[in-house]
């Protein structure tokens, strides 16, 4: 089972000082070194998931290549404009990445065409994909990046099966890359409320 939790800023109903509060200082500090307030509030919502659908008591490790876990789940972060995605499985290496779908390919991005003729939607839906299995396998995404898979489905990556999968929703291409052979079930949540008070210091999360 793979969960997918999606936070629409513009549809979501929290307080930014509620919420900023009820982080540690080590996670403030990484709000506070953001100039934008759109990011602010971006990477606050990020973690605000992370305490809350991942073991608020266990901390964030690191492998080698400098991707993040926790000792009883796996989970990736993304986000783009209004939205923020976390993914987690307690079984499954996973990787997501969220895009908005501009209307026009932008020049200095187009060349990630690779010479195809691609509609944006198109475009952002195969970015994305080559995006979240790159962060699923931990390779990352600007090494090599013509040779990661951008094909729907099942997928060889280092030597590794990584399934992905993609969804339009509105004006963002949403993709998830889990390792396995085969397809399994992903329990999307839109979460539509978020309240300080209610992630303050909650060991309790989604059981999975």
């Amino acid at each position: 089972m793979i969960n997918a939790f999606i936070v629409d800023i513009t549809k979501c109903d929290f307080d930014y000082n509620l919420l900023y509060a009820s982080l540690s200082e080590g996670g403030k500090l990484k709000i506070d070194k953001y100039i934008k307030h759109e990011d602010k509030v971006r990477s606050l919502i990020g973690q605000i998931l992370i305490n809350r659908y991942t073991p608020i008591d266990e901390e964030i490790t690191y492998l080698e290549n400098g991707k993040p876990y926790k000792k009883s789940v796996l989970f990736n972060l993304s986000h783009s404009k209004d939205m923020v995605v976390l993914v987690t499985s307690k079984t499954h290496e996973v990787g997501v990445d969220v895009e908005y779908i501009e209307d026009e390919i932008k020049d200095g991005i187009d060349c990630f065409s690779f010479g195809e003729k691609l509609s944006p939607i198109e475009f952002y839906s195969k970015w994305t994909r080559r995006e979240a299995i790159g962060k699923c396998t931990g390779k990352g995404i600007f090494t090599n990046f013509k040779e990661i898979p951008s094909s729907l489905g099942l997928n060889n990556y280092g030597n590794r099966n990584i399934y992905v999968e993609t969804e339009i929703i509105g004006k963002y291409a949403l993709s998830v890359a889990y390792e396995s052979t085969n397809k399994l079930d992903i329990k999307i949540q839109n979460i539509d409320r978020l309240w300080g008070e209610l992630w303050k210091l909650q060991a309790n999360y989604l059981s999975y």
